[in-house]
């Protein structure tokens, strides 16, 4: 659940999940809702204290390195529990840090659980089209809707969170 709503029918569908892998801010909501959080991926940029819960609790956090959170990083991951840290970055990975695709905190969520394994992929509560995010995060929000484009037709499958989007959507040429 990258983002996103408390609509029943939403945390229903997180509940009923085999497994969730959930992207940042989300995963606090899903907490909040008594959903079980297996993943979070996260740049820290919002509620640190969510995933130094996750991690106090062993579930997996996967931390996102970039050029703009360097300082937040190094005044929060010390204080994570480093056997649950999983370091991510969009860069190419160094030893122990892991780059598994994305752009944003939820379509990395997607890529990490497809490299997982995922027999399914689903995006309850994610709006690619939020009004109410800046012109940045619209940008991000379009880089993240063109590779989950991509990465529905690699695996084969349709991600109802693309509904009604495909016709409009160009996919990157290649990814990794």
């Amino acid at each position: 659940m990258p983002t996103g709503s408390h609509k029943t029918e939403d945390l229903a569908l997180a509940r009923e999940a085999d497994a969730v892998v959930a992207a940042s801010d989300a995963a606090t909501r899903l907490r909040e809702h008594g959903v079980r959080v297996d993943c979070m991926v996260t740049d820290i940029d919002k509620r640190p204290e969510t995933a130094r819960e996750l991690t106090e609790a062993g579930t997996p956090v996967a931390v996102h390195a970039h050029g703009d959170n360097v300082e937040t990083l190094r005044s929060v991951v010390p204080g994570l529990e480093g056997g649950a840290v999983m370091p991510t970055t969009q860069a190419r990975p160094v030893d122990g840090v892991y780059n598994f695709g994305g752009f944003t905190d939820g379509d990395r969520a997607a890529f990490l659980a497809d490299t997982l394994g995922a027999g399914r992929l689903v995006f309850p509560g994610w709006n690619i089209d939020d009004t109410t995010v800046d012109a940045e995060k619209r940008r991000k929000l379009g880089w993240a809707e063109q590779l989950l484009y991509w990465l529905e037709r690699r695996r084969d499958e349709r991600f109802g969170v693309l509904d009604g989007r495909r016709e409009s959507v160009t996919p990157p040429e290649t990814v990794g």
